[in-house]
């Protein structure tokens, strides 16, 4: 009897103490346990928005914590991706990043106010979409050698929209006019969705972008592909050429869209949203969802992107050696 005296004495004891001074020990919750920010760094209506909705859609379904998506656009998706990188490392602030702020921008911008490689940490890889060339229906281009032909009789003429320096658009754009011996006039924008609507009009002919971007202008037959930036002819788009068909074998560039963290993060917090995004996109409904906007998912661990990301970067660092991608 006096034994368990001594033990309910001592569980008693215990657990005043920690209430008094660990609360934290009883009272913390599993991460997530409030809203993660996620930062398109990008103005809305582009691909990366396209592609966020979803999956702060069914993030919120699993963990019951929404994904607040945060469009911080401007220097190519430097300005959002900086914010990230100087964020709370707690896993409450993630970027929606792609090739543009990560494995480019070290060779696009020698003063870069984050080191890609060290300032942002992996979590996973979402999705890819080619490139594709559109022209605006009110111009005189239906097929890319139209635009090659009228780009060599008026050289640096034809103005040529993309989302700002340093972006995918800018930099598939730059290749196409060097492998073309062409020249073009670089009208730069803060996102593809608002360089659209003016290409739409026809108040500039050209632009590089993505499906999930385009498909709402194509369908209204405001703009009309060219050519894809792939291998082989993409799912979505199967009557389109791709440049390597019309003779442009190394022109295969596409968009990657994952998502990273800050340095310093928890390996728990990454692990969480990572596993929690990667049974997301393995659902019927996220495939459809995104196979609509035109992206073909990836998905996996955090150590696969990162081993993905050296390799994308790799490829930019020697293509910087032919390339000047810091000129327009």
């Amino acid at each position: 009897m006096l034994y368990k005296q001594y033990v309910y004495y001592f569980l008693n004891t215990f657990f005043v103490f920690l209430c008094l001074y660990q609360p934290s020990f009883l009272f913390a919750q599993a991460f997530p346990s409030k809203p993660i920010k996620i930062v398109v760094p990008f103005a809305p209506g582009g691909a990366m928005d396209a592609v966020a909705r979803p999956i702060s859609d069914a993030f919120f379904k699993i963990t019951g914590q929404p994904l607040v998506i945060e469009n911080l656009g401007g220097a190519g998706g430097i300005i959002g991706a900086n914010q990230v990188s100087r964020s709370a490392p707690d896993g409450y602030s993630i970027l929606m990043g792609s090739n543009g702020q990560i494995s480019i921008a070290p060779f696009v911008n020698p003063a870069l106010p984050y080191d890609p490689s060290v300032s942002l940490v992996p979590i996973i890889h979402i999705a890819n979409s080619p490139a594709i060339l559109y022209a605006s229906a009110k111009s005189p281009y239906k097929t890319l050698q139209d635009v090659i032909d009228d780009a060599k009789r008026r050289p640096g003429i034809i103005n040529f929209a993309h989302p700002g320096n340093g972006s995918l658009g800018h930099l598939t754009l730059k290749l196409f006019s060097q492998q073309a011996g062409v020249r073009f006039t670089h009208v730069p924008y803060k996102g593809a969705g608002q360089a659209l609507v003016d290409v739409a009009s026809g108040e500039i002919p050209l632009i590089f972008t993505h499906v999930s971007t385009a498909q709402p202008f194509v369908s209204n037959q405001m703009v009309r592909p060219l050519a894809v930036a792939s291998e082989k002819r993409f799912f979505v788009l199967n009557d389109v050429p791709t440049f390597s068909e019309l003779g442009f074998p190394n022109l295969n560039i596409s968009l990657w869209l994952g998502l990273m963290t800050p340095k310093g993060t928890s390996s728990n917090a990454i692990d969480v949203i990572s596993k929690t995004i990667d049974t997301s996109l393995k659902t019927n409904e996220m495939k459809s969802r995104l196979a609509l906007q035109g992206f073909e998912i990836t998905g996996g661990s955090p150590d696969a992107f990162k081993n993905f990301i050296a390799e994308d970067t790799e490829r930019w660092r020697k293509l910087s050696k032919t390339v000047d991608l810091n000129e327009n």
